[in-house]
């Protein structure tokens, strides 16, 4: 008695669904055993090195300035004398959306919790405020730019 060769047929079986399993393993890999990354991978890769390479330099950039970030900063600061104005002008754009509605509304968004419960109300009263801070600060802050600026005279 000798020995059989297997079945050609079930090996081919065997191999295709290791194949179909591979690829389905793949196409929701960033990047593959063969190496071969996808395209949006790769892109956030480039950014994240050249980026990260120029925030990991900035406390020598900024030992090296020494006193030229005070003396711009002091500049600027004697310069505009409405310059907390702009803060709270600008502070209401950047500081609100980013800090008060859009981190609440993407909190509902991804956990979406019960209407009406306390999370949800705490979120929605979240909103509430960033969205009255981000129309009244610029407002203020205007208010506050115009007001200094009625008596304005460089470096008086």
């Amino acid at each position: 008695m000798g020995i059989q060769a297997p079945n050609a047929q079930n090996n081919y079986g065997e191999v295709d669904d290791k194949l179909a399993r591979q690829k389905a393993i793949d196409e929701w890999l960033p990047i593959t055993s063969s190496r071969n990354a996808k395209w949006w991978y790769s892109a956030f890769h480039n950014v994240t090195a050249m980026v990260g390479a120029g925030v990991l330099s900035l406390p020598y950039a900024m030992a090296q300035l020494g006193w030229c970030v005070f003396t711009f900063t002091m500049f600027v600061g004697m310069t505009f004398p409405f310059f907390s104005g702009l803060l709270g002008f600008f502070g209401g754009f950047a500081f609100a959306p980013t800090t008060y509605f859009l981190p609440c509304i993407m909190w509902l968004a991804i956990y979406k919790p019960k209407k009406f419960s306390l999370s949800w109300w705490t979120n929605w009263i979240c909103i509430v405020l960033g969205l009255l801070l981000i129309t009244l600060a610029p407002i203020g802050g205007l208010r506050q730019i115009i007001l200094s600026a009625k008596g304005y005279k460089f470096y008086s």
